[in-house]
């Protein structure tokens, strides 16, 4: 063993030269070393003997650095990863690492903030460290999540597995540390996996286990829960989350961070129908975009989503179409949980398809079933908005068929899109009547979706020649959403609203309400839905369904009517329009403006 004599050999050079020879395990070994004071293990010296000369032997601590050898090493060790990421703490060792990562978010950096930040960090850290500090797993799986690389994440949480006892979602407990059963929520959360009750109720057991300062964790806590009780549709419980969430948040001064349950809250409000609150709280998180360090690209192309979205809701759509046409592709699947997809997409598809063409929503949705698909939740999401689309292209038998293979989740659209299907094959149920009736008791339906259902139920009693149950439930409509408005909402639903009206005692029934009648006549006065003189209404909507290249079968099973009658009136609308062929009927009709929205 060397003496004192031995303290001055390693020079400054020497050291530099020493750790550049080591491997990452080494260095890490080195690493620990270090936070022990020196102390060395006969095992250490197994796996880098190198450490040999440089060694003395205390009669108390047994193998040790000499104190002169610690500080050169421990200086240059610092050096050497200060000159590899100056982000990391001054004296480079994992376990001041680990106390560094917890005073700036703990795992959850990634999110405070950014993954540029984050990776950064992470280059630096050979995955060996995860072996013996947990935390620094744990932060690498955040990483992983917050890039969007699921099977990374997937394949770090094994190797974690491997030193520590991970529980289930259900059976983690008091003994486990929170940020490790956190951690294990936001995986599921992003890869969309099933959140049971009991899964919930352990996660929410956690919160007297996060120490008091730890906001950074808490709010991470309550920004995941909120996802979970909005894919429940349990808005008043989402609604609380984001407020303790933003609570947190702002106690650490993260004003950027809570961007994320901004976003959460203009969906919210969309829900609603509080257009004002909703835009009130875009700028909000407009402020929080403008200060928050980890802030992507994707955070504002998500901003400006729900900009545009809000603004259509008013009746703006034409900066919102360009958008969809030209922006929401570039949004990786990383960063979209299905709670904020589904908002994003569902009124995508509606705008595309009442202003430009259902086959061009069709058209739009099944790209993001290409682009996005990552688990069977988030299939399922784009499944039913081209169940939706279908049905808006009136070809019902393939809608019913995808419509068959989706047994639950997004309740209330699932709902909506049965109730649709099965008013075009029954239209004049009574028993379908009294459904569509019962259902609007519950309360987890958007004023959207609530809208939609009374328009259906005044479908159904309109099939059913029953005009004041009709009237009634136009009336709901209205008022649950106001035309002076929700402009896009009533523009969407013109053509179903259209043919409900038809009917000249359901006209006379409306007109007992004059306000609502003549907030009707607006609604179907729409220029774009105004049925040209020159030709009957059956030939209106013989015209609508071959400007979406319908065949004659789908155009009769559509209408109700026999083959030949479709043809009666196709050769009507040729002589009509003085041509020969069903695209030269369109483009004539395009031309003319008979068709302005196709």
């Amino acid at each position: 063993m060397p003496n004192e004599k031995n303290e001055g050999l390693p020079a400054l050079a020497f050291a530099d030269a020493f750790l550049e020879t080591l491997t990452a395990l080494q260095r890490d070994l080195l690493h620990q070393i270090i936070s022990r004071r020196g102390a060395v293990t006969a095992e250490d010296l197994n796996s880098l003997p190198a450490l040999e000369p440089l060694l003395i032997k205390s009669k108390t601590a047994g193998l040790q650095l000499s104190h002169l050898v610690f500080d050169i090493l421990k200086s240059q060790l610092a050096c050497h990863l200060e000159r590899c990421d100056a982000s990391l703490p001054s004296d480079g060792l994992a376990t001041n690492f680990e106390e560094w990562l917890g005073a700036q978010g703990g795992p959850f950096l990634a999110i405070a903030k950014g993954v540029e930040a984050a990776d950064a960090i992470e280059a630096k850290l050979p995955d060996s460290l995860i072996v013996d500090h947990l935390s620094i797993g744990l932060f690498k799986v955040v990483n992983a999540l917050k890039s969007g690389d699921l099977s990374k994440a997937d394949t770090l949480v094994a190797v974690i597995s491997e030193t520590y006892d991970l529980p289930s979602l259900e059976d983690c407990g008091q003994e486990d540390r929170p940020e490790l059963v956190c951690v294990m929520f936001m995986k599921a959360i992003y890869s969309d996996g099933d959140i049971s009750e009991k899964a919930l109720e352990n996660l929410f057991s956690m919160l007297s286990k996060i120490p008091k300062d730890a906001s950074i964790m808490r709010a991470i806590f309550y920004n995941t829960v909120l996802d979970v009780f909005l894919r429940r549709n349990e808005i008043a419980m989402a609604e609380e989350a984001a407020q303790r969430a933003l609570f947190h948040y702002r106690a650490v001064g993260e004003h950027g961070v809570e961007l994320y349950v901004q976003f959460y809250l203009v969906i919210i409000n969309l829900w609603r129908g509080n257009l004002e609150v909703a835009q009130t709280t875009l700028e909000q998180a407009a402020t929080a975009l403008a200060v928050f360090q980890g802030a992507t690209s994707n955070d504002a192309l998500l901003l400006r989503s729900f900009e545009l979205i809000c603004a259509y809701e008013f009746g703006d759509e034409q900066a919102f179409l360009e958008h969809l046409l030209q922006s929401e592709e570039n949004i990786p699947f990383g960063e979209l949980w299905p709670s904020v997809a589904e908002p994003i997409i569902s009124f995508g598809r509606r705008a595309l398809a009442s202003n430009i063409t259902p086959a061009a929503a069709l058209s739009w949705v099944q790209r993001w079933r290409v682009r996005q698909w990552r688990s069977d939740r988030f299939d399922t999401l784009i499944s039913l908005q081209e169940v939706l689309a279908l049905q808006d292209l009136g070809r019902w038998q393939e809608a019913d068929e995808i419509l068959s293979t989706i047994e639950t989740g997004f309740g209330p659209e699932l709902q909506i899109a049965r109730f649709r299907s099965a008013l075009d094959r029954a239209p004049k149920s009574e028993a379908l009547g009294i459904q569509l009736s019962e259902s609007m008791n519950g309360s987890e339906f958007s004023m959207r979706q609530a809208a939609t259902l009374n328009l259906l139920a005044a479908q159904s009693a309109s099939n059913r020649r029953s005009e004041s149950e009709a009237a009634g439930y136009i009336e709901k409509a209205m008022s649950l959403a106001n035309p002076d408005v929700f402009q896009s909402f009533w523009h969407e639903m013109r053509h179903a609203l259209t043919d409900v009206m038809s009917r000249r005692e359901l006209r006379a029934e409306m007109r007992k309400q004059p306000r609502r009648w003549r907030q009707l006549q607006h609604v179907l006065r729409d220029k774009t839905s105004l049925k040209p003189d020159a030709l009957t209404r059956q030939e209106f909507r013989v015209l609508r369904l071959l400007a979406e290249s319908q065949s004659n079968k789908a155009i009769g099973l559509r209408l109700g009517v026999s083959l030949p009658t479709v043809k009666f009136h196709v050769a009507n609308l040729c002589k009509k329009a003085q041509v020969k062929s069903r695209k030269e009927v369109v483009q004539f009709a395009l031309h003319e403006g008979w068709l302005q929205d196709t």
